[in-house]
Order: C-alpha cells, then structure tokens, then sequence
C-alpha cells in the first residue's frame, strides 16, 4: 500500500512539474533564461533615423519579438524571427534575420547568472520605406529594460 500511494505521488507530481513546464512556467532553465525579459539594444554612435530598438525573449531565452522604432513613429515588428541565440557563460551571440534583413550581436554578458547588459560588436541591415541602415561591427550595448 505504501509503494502504491509513493508511486502515485510520484507520477502526481511528474504531471504537475510537466504541465507547469507546458504552461510557461519554465521549470526547465537554458543558457539562455538569463536574456528572459525585453532588452534595449543600443549602438554606441546612434544611427540616424532610428529611436529605439529592443529584443524580447521568454523564459527559456527564446526570442520572441525584435521592434525597431524610427524617428517618425514608424515601426517595424517581427514576431518569432529566425534566430539563433546562445550563451556560453559570460559570452552572448544574437543573429537575426527576416525578410533579408538581420543583425548579429556578439558580446560580453556582465554576469552569467542574472545580467543586466552586455556590451559587444553590432552588424546591422535595415530597409525600411525609404530608410537604409547599415553598421559592421560597431560597438553596442544590450541593456535589460
């Protein structure tokens, strides 16, 4: 009797911990979980025509949504963009594409376990409407909101 109710707490508690993780609670951590949260990503010499870009990632540190705003209001949104994102302790490398536009980001995390900014080399291809930017390996910041 006594293994019986172990052996269905146990697969009780499986359950849980597995719906919990296919809920989003994301018992599970990544490399990754640490970007978790919206990141502002900013190059050190501004580049004309655009006010703010930000990278959001859940908590698995899968990315889930790229904005850029430009100086007219204009936005240009890409939810779940191709990417590749990954840590390798204090090291972050981003590369992004979408409709042959994208940017890489390589830097330097300030901790491994909850960072707050990380500071590296920016490429970066933007066409929009009548705006064109371009940057290789200029140095950025990517900075949690």
């Amino acid at each position: 009797m006594k293994t019986t109710t172990h052996l269905h707490l146990s697969l009780l508690l499986a359950a849980m911990l597995s719906l919990a993780d296919f809920g989003g609670c994301c018992a599970i951590r990544t490399p990754q979980s640490g970007l978790q949260g919206t990141w502002a990503l900013v190059p050190a010499n501004p580049l004309p025509f655009l006010s703010k870009s930000e990278i959001t990632f859940d908590c698995r540190g899968t990315m889930t949504l790229v904005m850029f705003t430009f100086s007219d209001g204009n936005t240009l949104t890409w939810h779940s963009p191709s990417n590749e994102t990954t840590v390798d302790g204090d090291q972050v490398h981003i590369s992004v594409t979408q409709d042959a536009m994208g940017f890489n980001f390589d830097g330097t995390l300030d901790s491994t376990s909850t960072p707050s900014q990380a500071t590296g080399k920016l490429d970066l291809n933007l066409n929009f409407g009548n705006v064109t930017l371009s940057l290789q390996q200029g140095n950025a910041t990517l900075v949690k909101q």
